[in-house]
């Protein structure tokens, strides 16, 4: 599978998906920016994917879909809200 990376913006509605660089990289959200790296690796990409190093490829991602899978399959578990062992990355699609 293709490793993505899945951010919530502050609205508690709007969100980005985007595919990650491989599947070590890891993120992080600081303020309005998706962060990756520490020190002189440290990477910045707005919500929009867009860094000065370059830009995170976008995937098309619906909100909808949760709903919709959620009806037709009720027994689906899900992680907590605030359940910092649920990164919100996925190594598939």
């Amino acid at each position: 599978g293709i490793p993505i990376v899945v951010a919530i913006a502050s609205d508690s509605a709007s969100f980005y998906a985007f595919e990650r660089p491989d599947s070590a990289t890891t993120f992080r959200v600081e303020n309005d920016s998706l962060m990756t790296g520490t020190g002189v690796d440290t990477r910045a990409y707005a919500f929009n994917g867009k860094g000065p190093h370059g830009a995170l490829v976008p995937l098309v991602a619906r909100q909808e879909f949760w709903h919709s899978w959620r009806t037709f399959q009720p027994k689906t578990d899900r992680y907590p809200v605030g359940d910092r062992s649920a990164i919100a990355e996925s190594t598939s699609r």
